[in-house]
C-alpha cells in the first residue's frame, strides 16, 4: 500500500483557507526512488484523497487547481506500469515538480489501483495503461447528475463505506458497498 498526501506543500503559498492538492518535490520523489521500488510481481494499491481523473488527461481538461497541481501521477503510475522512461517538468513557479524516472530497466509492481474520495461520489476510470482509479463515495454523497443523495439515520443509508476483495487470479476488485450506494466490479 502506497499512501500518499496529496496536500503536502506549505500553506504559505495559498491565499485563502481552502485546501489545495499540491504535491512537494520531496514526496515525488520518495515515491518514485522508494515506494515504487519492490520486488517484481509485488502487487500496489496507491490511495490518497484525489487524484486526477484519466478522462480529463485524455480529453486535455486538466483545468481547476487541484488537477492541476497533482495530473503528473497519472503519467507517473502509467509510466511505471508500461515500463517506460519519464523526464518532464510538470507545474510552474513553486508548484513545479521534476519527475526524471527510468522504469524501463527495474524491477517492478503491479498497481492494482488507485482509490481516492474527493468527488464524494461512486466514479470508475482506467488509465490509458489500464490502471482503475476508483473514486468512493463517502459522508456527503452525490449522485451522477450532482444531487445529494438521500441519508437517513438509523438506516442502512446512514453509512457508507466499501468492503475491498481482490481476486489477483482474475484480476478483479469487488467493491462491496455497506450502506447507501451500490456494488461495483472493477478489472485491472
Amino acid at each position: 500500500y502506497i499512501f500518499l498526501d496529496v496536500c503536502d506543500f506549505p500553506q504559505e503559498h495559498f491565499n485563502t483557507w481552502n485546501m489545495y492538492m499540491a504535491m512537494s518535490q520531496k514526496q515525488i520523489d520518495w515515491l518514485i526512488n522508494k515506494a515504487l521500488k519492490v520486488k517484481e510481481g509485488t502487487d500496489i494499491i496507491i490511495t490518497a484523497h484525489s487524484f486526477t481523473f484519466p478522462s480529463k488527461i485524455k480529453n486535455g481538461t486538466v483545468s481547476d487547481d487541484n488537477d492541476e497541481r497533482i495530473y503528473y501521477l497519472n503519467y507517473i503510475f502509467d509510466a511505471y506500469k508500461k515500463g517506460e522512461k519519464l523526464n518532464k517538468k510538470f507545474g510552474a513557479d513553486e508548484f513545479e515538480i521534476s519527475v526524471d524516472a527510468d522504469f524501463s530497466s527495474c524491477e517492478r509492481g503491479n498497481i492494482i489501483g488507485c482509490f481516492a474520495g474527493h468527488y464524494h461520489r461512486d466514479i470508475i476510470e482506467h488509465s490509458d495503461a489500464g490502471i482503475p482509479y476508483m473514486y468512493i463515495a463517502n459522508f456527503m454523497m452525490y449522485n451522477e447528475a450532482g444531487h445529494v443523495l438521500e441519508r437517513v439515520d438509523g438506516e442502512k443509508s446512514e453509512m457508507i463505506f466499501d468492503m475491498v476483495t481482490i481476486d489477483r487470479k482474475e484480476k478483479t476488485i469487488y467493491l462491496t458497498r455497506v450502506g447507501a450506494g451500490e456494488d461495483r466490479v472493477v478489472k485491472y
